[in-house]
């Protein structure tokens, strides 16, 4: 639907061309191509904004949780929210934190989940390799700075939120004397920037 309303935005704003260049300019008023793009955001998109959405987020959780999507309507929907804000990118940042909630509230639970079945060992293991995939997923359809405070925040939820139940839980399964500086050094040495899979997996062994 926006490929094609796209397509005959183009075409009638090559018909009014001269219209755009010394009509449009001289009174200070949107171009036809401004104003296809305001009357779509404001008659469509604020309506469908939200079932794009939930759609986005679904597709993400599936892969999150192991099922092959097509990551590439995960781009063209992201494309889709730069395009609509009109230059802007205040639809993009709408989506953005929306999906960095939905994001936090997935591994929460996530992180829940794995602390009731895991031993200490097996959960650091486990972090590290979903950090790994998260950013191998999400690289391929966020904006660098987006994945950066997606990556931040599952980092988080998985090791920061639940440091003091690591420790109870490291204690409780053997002697030694780990510390909540401990851990936190560790939480902090995952680094996340370019390169961070290699780094990730000589710190830690990758979860098979």
């Amino acid at each position: 639907m926006w490929a094609n309303y796209k397509a005959m935005t183009k075409c009638l704003s090559g018909f009014f061309l001269y219209l755009d260049h010394h009509f449009v300019g001289r009174r200070n008023i949107p171009s036809l191509n401004d104003l296809a793009i305001l009357c779509f955001r404001n008659l469509v998109f604020s309506k469908l904004y939200g079932s794009f959405r939930e759609a986005a987020f679904s597709l993400i959780n599936q892969e999150r949780n192991g099922k092959q999507v097509q990551q590439d309507l995960l781009k063209n929907v992201l494309n889709f929210f730069m395009e609509i804000g009109d230059g802007k990118i205040d639809c993009y940042e709408m989506f953005e934190q929306s999906m960095l909630e939905d994001a936090a509230s997935y591994y929460s639970q996530l992180a829940s989940e794995l602390l009731c079945c895991m031993s200490y060992t097996d959960y650091i293991q486990k972090v590290v390799w979903l950090l790994i995939q998260e950013k191998e997923r999400a690289g391929q359809y966020l904006k660098q700075a987006s994945l950066e405070k997606l990556l931040e925040i599952v980092k988080w939820k998985l090791m920061g939120e639940t440091a003091q139940v690591l420790i109870e839980k490291q204690k409780a399964e053997s002697r030694d004397t780990t510390t909540y500086q401990d851990l936190l050094s560790k939480y902090a040495d995952m680094s996340l920037g370019e390169g961070s899979s290699m780094s990730l997996s000589k710190q830690w062994p990758k979860q098979q």
